[in-house]
């Protein structure tokens, strides 16, 4: 099944569809009250894994799924990724933890078209899924400001607080993610669908990349990173 194109969202739908995919079902209650709010917006399914929802989209193809982006949660790159290869026209709304440019701009190359913090009320929730819909790139302007900084003055002026993440891979930014959410080394393994030995592979360019000799060293990096939205110097 194939989702409509803007323009014929325009002429046929009057109610934007939407799907909601967080683990924790009190933010999943909270997002879909803020979607609700909106007379031209209805909640058509709610899911605690992406794989969960991955498998309703590709029955039916809602217009936008808003994602939450928890500590820990890097396979929702993938599923962005994986989703919009799929249905390239569906809008996806990821809601993140942190004010996190490297991780916006991560998701918006996977294919999202909003990256919104958090802190954003039912409106800006709103408008992100509309602009979303419309095609059109939404970040908010606590995330969009110093990305847009690095842009134009690089890391010098007006730096952001942890470049060094850019040198990662998308896969290497996963792991940073998950070890700095306190996952062990089996949970990593099998959330990213690798063995424990590749992991560990991922874990020493990790350490070769950020200048740490310790995985210890590294392990503390990422959790201030996940708590502080800051990496610490080795």
């Amino acid at each position: 099944m194939k989702t409509a194109t803007g323009a014929e969202r325009d002429e046929a739908f009057e109610i934007l569809r939407v799907v909601i995919i967080s683990e924790h079902g009190l933010a999943r209650a909270g997002i879909a009250a803020a979607v609700r709010c909106h007379a031209d917006m209805e909640v058509v399914g709610e899911y605690d894994t992406c794989k969960a929802a991955l498998a309703a989209i590709m029955k039916s193809p809602p217009h936008a799924a808003v994602m939450e982006l928890a500590p820990g949660g890097g396979d929702i790159l993938d599923a962005i990724q994986r989703c919009h290869t799929a249905f390239p026209d569906l809008a996806h709304i990821v809601i993140s933890q942190t004010k996190d440019g490297e991780l916006a701009e991560r998701a918006i190359k996977a294919g999202a078209k909003a990256f919104i913090y958090k802190g954003v009320g039912p409106t800006s929730l709103a408008a992100a899924i509309r602009d979303a819909v419309r095609g059109e790139l939404h970040i908010c302007r606590c995330i969009a400001s110093p990305m847009l900084h690095k842009t134009i003055y690089g890391n010098g002026k007006h730096k952001t607080k942890h470049p060094d993440l850019a040198k990662l891979s998308d896969r290497e930014f996963q792991v940073f993610q998950l070890l700095g959410a306190g996952w062990d080394n089996h949970k990593i393994a099998e959330a990213l669908g690798i063995s424990v030995k590749t992991l560990n592979v991922h874990k020493e360019h990790l350490k070769d990349r950020l200048g740490f000799t310790t995985t210890s060293g590294l392990k503390s990096a990422a959790t201030e990173w996940q708590v502080r939205g800051d990496l610490a110097t080795p």
